[in-house]
C-alpha cells in the first residue's frame, strides 16, 4: 500500500519543464526601394532610302599618318605561332573593314586573353580604339604595346606616329612633337 501511495503522489511533485509565454509577432512592412523613372526613350524614324550622311570631324593639325601595321613581321621578331591568335586577329582585322569596331575589339580582347604579351595585339587594339575616338585609351594601348616590342622598330614607329595623332586631336601640341621625335628614331634604325 505504501507503494500505491508514493506512486500516487509522486506525479504531484514533478515539476512541469518551463516554457516561456508565447511572444506576439509584430509585423513589419517591406521596405520597399524607391521607384525608378522610367527611361525616356526617344525613337526617330529612319529613312531607309537616305541613309544619314557622315558628319565631318573637326580639322586637326596636320600629323605624319599613321602607316599601317606592317603586315609582314620584322627580322627576329616573335610573331604569334597560335592559330587561334592569327584567326583572331585577322577576323577582327575583317571586322574593322566593315565598321563593326566594338566586335573588332572584342576578337583582338580575346587574342590577349591568349597572348598577353603580343605587340602588335596591343597595337592593334590602340589602332581600334583610336578609330573609335577613345584616344586616351589609344595611347595607353600604344605605350604598353611599346613596353612588349623591344628591337622591333616598324612597331615601336607605328605606335609613336598613333601617340603623335592622339595628342594632336587632344590638343597637345608639344606631347604630339615628343611623339614625332620618339617616331623618328625608331624609323630611322
Amino acid at each position: 500500500m505504501l507503494l500505491l501511495a508514493a506512486a500516487l503522489t509522486l506525479p504531484a511533485c514533478s515539476v512541469a519543464p518551463h516554457r516561456p509565454p508565447p511572444v506576439a509577432q509584430k509585423k513589419v512592412p517591406a521596405v520597399q526601394p524607391p521607384p525608378r523613372p522610367e527611361p525616356q526613350v526617344t525613337i526617330e524614324p529612319v529613312d531607309i532610302h537616305h541613309p544619314p550622311q557622315p558628319v565631318p570631324l573637326p580639322s586637326e593639325p596636320e600629323v605624319v599618318g599613321v602607316p599601317p601595321e606592317p603586315s609582314q613581321p620584322e627580322a627576329g621578331s616573335s610573331e604569334s605561332q597560335s592559330p587561334v591568335v592569327v584567326a583572331l586577329l585577322d577576323q577582327s582585322r575583317r571586322m574593322a573593314d566593315q565598321g563593326e569596331l566594338a566586335r573588332a575589339s572584342a576578337l583582338i580582347e580575346r587574342a590577349l586573353r591568349i597572348e598577353p604579351r603580343n605587340p602588335r595585339l596591343w597595337s592593334r587594339l590602340a589602332r581600334i580604339r583610336f578609330e573609335q575616338q577613345r584616344y586616351q585609351q589609344a595611347e595607353a594601348l600604344a605605350r604598353k604595346s611599346n613596353r612588349f616590342a623591344q628591337g622591333r622598330s616598324l612597331l615601336l614607329a607605328g605606335n609613336w606616329q598613333l601617340i603623335a595623332r592622339v595628342r594632336g586631336k587632344l590638343g597637345d601640341a608639344s606631347g604630339m612633337a615628343e611623339a614625332r621625335a620618339q617616331a623618328a628614331r625608331y624609323q630611322s634604325n
